[in-house]
């Protein structure tokens, strides 16, 4: 609570803090963006840890006393979390993702790490890239290269949840 007893917004906490953080070549609704899919993130915890603190465990089943009545309601906050995560796995990134493969036309990218440049503070993807089939090159990746339309054609490795390239599509070895 605030100063005269106000309840305090989390989400404008947040949004106040991340913008303090923000960098000045993100556009403000990238920010914004960031804020509701982090503040998201924090809403379906609170929501799966309330839903553990109120569950009892009875087995009554008869869905009108008070221990039913309590299931069903931490069924429900369960449900809500899991819903909020589900639409929130489909967003589409703002940049490159580390452990990540793109491709524009006949260039290939493999992101293996993300920083900043300490002279601009642009988001900085460091990795290896290539023409076709020609060797890999180590490069740098700007939010420019970004918004010349890469696509993500990482693919997982059978029965792993390692992106192929990881194990088969090395810098240095040719293909």
């Amino acid at each position: 609570m605030a100063a005269g007893g106000a309840l305090v917004s989390a989400r404008d906490e947040l949004r106040k803090y991340v913008h303090l953080l923000a960098d000045a070549w993100t556009p403000r609704q990238t920010t914004d963006d960031r804020v509701e899919w982090l503040y998201g993130l924090v809403r379906d915890e609170a929501f799966l840890e309330a839903a553990d603190e109120i569950d009892v465990a009875d087995d009554c089943g008869c869905g009108g006393c008070d221990s039913c009545a309590t299931q069903a309601a931490a069924a429900r906050l369960r449900e809500k979390a899991r819903e909020k995560s589900s639409r929130e796995a489909d967003a589409t990134p703002d940049f490159y993702q580390s452990g990540r493969t793109y491709r524009h036309s006949a260039w290939s990218f493999r992101c293996d790490a993300l920083t900043t440049d300490p002279d601009t503070g642009e988001r900085v993807a460091l990795g290896w890239f290539r023409f076709r089939e020609q060797r890999w090159r180590p490069f740098t990746a700007g939010t420019g290269h970004w918004r010349d339309g890469w696509r993500d054609i990482t693919t997982l490795a059978p029965d792993s949840e390692t992106p192929a390239h990881a194990t088969t599509d090395t810098p240095g070895e040719r293909t």
